[in-house]
């Protein structure tokens, strides 16, 4: 079943398939969980970067012939960076941020040191890069582990690549393509700001509404 597919749309979560496509049934081969919308692939890569690394391997390893993948999903954007919850926006860079070093400096300023600018390379340039979409906005993200509350760390998360928006999967899924030579997007839509969570307005309902028009526009384009 999994491998008759040339092209692809991956999601992290069931709950963000459930979001943007309501209750469909999530099937499973292989080990690999997987749903079908309107006769296109939807794979479900798990979320964080471990998650998306083992899934996305095992895929690619028995389906040789996926010549572009889009990465979609909701994400946060940070406070200074223009963007308005449900904006869509099409990721070019995305940053490894917090395999790092964080630390305060005598005059309270965040200091951020990745492992990259230790010498210790994970991915290339410490970023993996996308296929952008025409006529959407372009951003830069930050692939994070840690779910920041604090204000000043998602301010020195934010300016340290100039990234907009911070995501959980982004720069494994991406370096991981690059090595199967995989065209692929990544597109993801505001659902909340960065920052103390119970403070900020959410609205993931609007946010995977913006991802359900944008699938339903690349399989329109393609009948």
């Amino acid at each position: 079943m999994l491998d008759k597919y040339k092209e692809i749309i991956a999601i992290p979560s069931e709950f963000e398939v459930k979001k943007i496509f309501g209750n469909v049934s999530i099937n499973v081969e292989n080990g690999l969980k997987y749903t079908l919308y309107r006769d296109y692939l939807i794979l479900l890569t798990g979320v964080s970067k471990i998650s998306t690394t083992y899934n996305l391997t095992k895929f690619l390893s028995s389906n040789n012939n996926i010549d572009k993948i889009y990465l979609i999903g909701i994400a946060g954007a940070y406070e200074g960076s223009e963007l308005n919850i449900s904006d869509i926006v099409s990721v070019q860079k995305d940053y490894l941020i917090d395999e790092a070093t964080i630390f305060q400096t005598d005059n309270q300023n965040i200091k951020i040191t990745t492992m990259h600018e230790k010498g210790i390379n994970i991915i290339d340039n410490n970023f993996a890069e996308f296929k952008v979409v025409d006529k959407m906005q372009v951003v830069n993200s930050n692939t994070v582990s840690l779910i920041q509350t604090d204000e000043n760390i998602c301010n020195a998360f934010r300016d340290k690549y100039g990234a907009s928006v911070e995501n959980m999967e982004g720069a494994a899924f991406g370096y991981i393509t690059s090595q199967f030579k995989v065209d692929t997007y990544q597109i993801r839509s505001i659902s909340n700001f960065c920052g103390l969570r119970f403070n900020n307005s959410w609205d993931v309902k609007g946010a995977c509404a913006k991802l359900k028009d944008f699938v339903d526009g690349v399989i329109d384009a393609n009948i």
